[in-house]
């Protein structure tokens, strides 16, 4: 298993969600705006709100991140997605601000299994991978 980002939680979606709101974004600013997230995260998130003594406001748990930013980007809610998806939204209105919350970190690792082979052109990508992703 080799690490190759952490990533930040954000709050995605149009900037009238986001009025009066600074850059960071705790938990307790958002839970009661409507949210967009996928089941992969329902447990965590969940639990971090109720550990931040909230009760979130769930609009929508869907399975994939990029249903999550299509939504958020047409303005249904905010969705709560890690920093790389942000590159999927396209609307002028739609603004991304980080969630100030150490629970809600995201690692990306590539994970082989230790002792099977690897071609030389699979330890070429991963070095190339693990290069291009220092975090």
């Amino acid at each position: 298993m080799f690490p190759l980002k952490k990533e930040k939680m954000y709050a995605v979606g149009n900037r009238a969600f986001f009025e009066e709101l600074s850059n960071k974004v705790s938990l307790k600013d958002i839970a009661d705006k409507p949210l967009i997230f996928y089941r992969r995260w329902e447990n965590i998130f969940l639990s971090a709100f109720a550990e931040a003594g909230v009760s979130p406001n769930v609009f929508c748990i869907n399975d994939d991140a990029r249903t999550t930013a299509a939504w958020a980007d047409k303005g249904l809610g905010i969705g709560i997605l890690p920093e790389s998806v942000k590159a999927l939204l396209k609307n002028k209105d739609t603004v991304a601000h980080e969630i100030d919350d150490d629970r809600l970190l995201t690692e990306i690792y590539i994970v082989v299994h230790r002792n099977a082979y690897r071609s030389e052109i699979a330890k070429t990508f991963i070095d190339y991978v693990k290069d291009k992703c220092k975090f």
